[in-house]
């Protein structure tokens, strides 16, 4: 049984490329230990995006072609570009998220696993309660993966009583001292930062 999957591996915007090393064990542990489906062995198709939507597409494509019977990922930014080939040629999809797109919530063919927010944006919000600080700011890359759950954080905030703000900063920027320069002008008192 072919199933694809897929991360961003290795770009100049994110090092993922672990991922796909993590799937190919599981799924070597699945079938040494009879994980297989219904008798028969999972064969991983791995595909990756490498931060751009092009190549995501063709990920996309590539399963389509390979005839895999699902597809799924843990960490991209850049699921819907996938989905949308894999959906249209009905194969189910399987995505780990912190934020779920409105192009990804389909309820038929896409399942969307989100990641647990309290740690992440929480987390940093309760700390300032407990040191009873009155600030925050976070940056992040800026992608739909990592800005789209910012909301949590800023709930979080405001539930808090937290004055907060983010900062996103562009894929590939070699120096960031301006973004964090800027974040640091109104000396906040959290300074959580997401990569």
């Amino acid at each position: 049984m072919r199933i694809g999957y897929y991360n961003d591996g290795m770009s100049a915007a994110v090092d993922h490329a672990d991922d796909s090393v993590v799937a190919e064990a599981l799924v070597e542990f699945l079938n040494a230990h009879e994980g297989v489906v219904a008798g028969r062995p999972i064969e991983l198709v791995t595909c990756e995006t490498r931060s751009d939507m092009a190549l995501a597409t063709d990920c996309g494509n590539q399963f389509v072609e390979e005839g895999v019977v699902a597809v799924a990922t843990a960490t991209s930014g850049f699921s819907e570009q996938v989905r949308v080939p894999v959906a249209a040629a009905g194969i189910p999809c399987i995505i780990t998220a912190y934020a779920v797109p409105d192009g990804l919530a389909d309820g038929e063919l896409t399942s969307v696993l989100v990641n647990g927010s309290a740690q992440t944006h929480g987390f940093p919000m309760a700390v300032a309660v407990r040191e009873g600080l009155t600030s925050g700011v976070t940056l992040v890359i800026d992608v739909p993966a990592a800005v789209e759950p910012m909301i949590f954080e800023e709930a979080a905030a405001a539930g808090s009583g937290i004055d907060y703000e983010y900062g996103a900063v562009p894929p590939g920027t070699a120096d960031m001292l301006p973004q964090i320069t800027a974040a640091l002008q109104n000396k906040p008192g959290v300074r959580p930062h997401h990569r």
